[in-house]
């Protein structure tokens, strides 16, 4: 078949895809014609989200519009990485993210609802020296200063003390930008640590969700993130949550730490920043889907026997000793007839990839290493499915899971392709072949 030059790269052994969608280039192609995204895809979220440009500014997409063209840092630069999805409604639980409103001086100040600057020896000043915005990230300039001769360790925090209600296992994390301006960190100065105080209905602290972030603090203005630790047995909320400085007895510091967009959210990974300002906004749940009369067309209105799929991304997730802590794909008629791909955390699993087929409810499953994966942010992925009339065989960042017999594909032509109904991911490309490729020739590309 005739292709456009644009989508010839995009060929594996010669063999071009019913279906390419390239998120990070804004590429689409169906049959080697040249397409646009909502010719192929369905997409849905109900309210405004936020994504990175190329000029490393987070910018609002409006309700509705899918987040392409958005950027990460890989390497110490910043590069086009595809499409964000965020699968689950977001939440941000701290009351005033934009800082820049906040007054300039005093040891003790209110910013919006809620949400305090305050320190503890008298000895140590600490003050609002500056504000404004970096890279779109509005921020505060936090500037402490003194020696320590309180004779106990004292600490400095902006905090957010709105008790948010919690039930034990629940999960918290705490982010915010971050930038040593002036000044050194240390144990010999001072440390920082992101933080959330778990409470029981006493307002007793019994737990924390926390990060001592100190030694990734630097001059360049980054994204750190903590927490994710479990709430005990008794918990009832979450209160005190945000960011502190600790200054152990005796110790003199003097810093001027820029703080942009602290974010607190459940769950145990923070997933992309909610510019917000005033009280805690929430970002709906995103759907994106290969549409079925796509499916149709790319493969002549008829289920093909064979299949080969490639997907390429980051994906953001953490250990929830679970079963699809992520899925990637889901092709669903039935809970007979289906095939999926998820990535799971079970038992002593970091990460491993399952590839799912089922027939009229016979079900045939490949797996990876279990550890083919560990938890992080942007974790990078490159995971590929073979399907031909006998077998499947799954393939993860090049190494095969070896083919597994199989009675069959079902036929799921009616239904729709879910790319990451359950998870964090940016998609950079995804293929669909009609057909088995090579196993040899897939692992060459990949």
């Amino acid at each position: 078949m005739a292709q456009t030059a644009p989508l010839r790269r995009y060929s594996i052994g010669g063999k071009a895809p019913a279906v390419v969608a390239d998120y990070s280039s804004g590429i689409y192609g169906l049959n080697g014609t040249p397409a646009v995204f909502n010719g192929l895809f369905s997409f849905s979220r109900l309210s405004a989200a936020w994504k990175l440009n190329a000029l490393d500014h987070w910018v609002k997409a409006l309700a509705g519009e899918p987040r392409t063209g958005h950027h990460i840092w890989k390497a110490g630069q910043l590069v086009p990485a595809g499409q964000l999805v965020e699968s689950a409604t977001r939440t941000q639980e701290f009351s005033y993210s934009k800082l820049d409103d906040a007054s300039l001086g005093s040891t003790f100040q209110t910013l919006g609802s809620d949400v305090t600057i305050q320190g503890g020896s008298t000895d140590i000043v600490t003050e609002v020296v500056a504000t404004g915005t970096e890279n779109g990230i509005p921020y505060i300039d936090w500037s402490i200063s003194g020696t320590n001769n309180a004779g106990t360790t004292q600490f400095y925090n902006i905090t957010d003390n709105r008790p948010v209600v919690t039930s034990p296992g629940d999960t918290y994390t705490i982010s915010a930008y971050l930038k040593l301006i002036s000044g050194s960190l240390g144990a010999s100065t001072g440390t920082v640590q992101l933080y959330g105080h778990y409470r029981d209905a006493g307002n007793a602290l019994i737990g924390q969700a926390n990060r001592d972030v100190t030694s990734d603090i630097t001059g360049d203005l980054q994204r750190l993130s903590g927490g994710g630790q479990a709430a005990p047995a008794g918990t009832t909320n979450i209160a005190a949550k945000g960011l502190f400085v600790r200054v152990p007895d005796g110790n003199s510091i003097n810093i001027v730490l820029r703080i942009g967009l602290p974010q607190v959210e459940s769950g145990g990974v923070s997933t992309s920043p909610i510019v917000s300002t005033g009280s805690p906004v929430s970002v709906a749940a995103e759907s994106l889907q290969i549409d079925t009369p796509a499916l149709s067309s790319a493969f002549d209105g008829a289920m093909p026997e064979e299949l080969t799929l490639l997907i390429n991304g980051t994906v953001t997730y953490a250990d929830e000793d679970s079963f699809n802590t992520v899925k990637l794909i889901e092709w669903r008629v039935s809970s007979d007839d289906y095939l999926e791909i998820s990535l799971d955390t079970s038992g002593a699993e970091t990460g491993e990839v399952n590839f799912k087929s089922n027939l009229g409810g016979v079900f045939t499953g490949a797996q990876s290493a279990p550890d083919a994966y560990s938890p992080g942010t942007e974790v990078h992925f490159s995971i590929a499915l073979i399907v031909t009339a006998t077998a499947i065989e799954g393939f993860c960042n090049g190494v095969s899971t070896g083919q597994i017999a199989h009675g069959g594909m079902a036929d799921l032509l009616s239904a729709p392709t879910k790319l990451f109904p359950v998870g964090n991911a940016t998609l950079k490309d995804i293929r669909l072949w009609s057909e088995a490729l090579p196993a040899a020739d897939l692992l060459q590309a990949i």
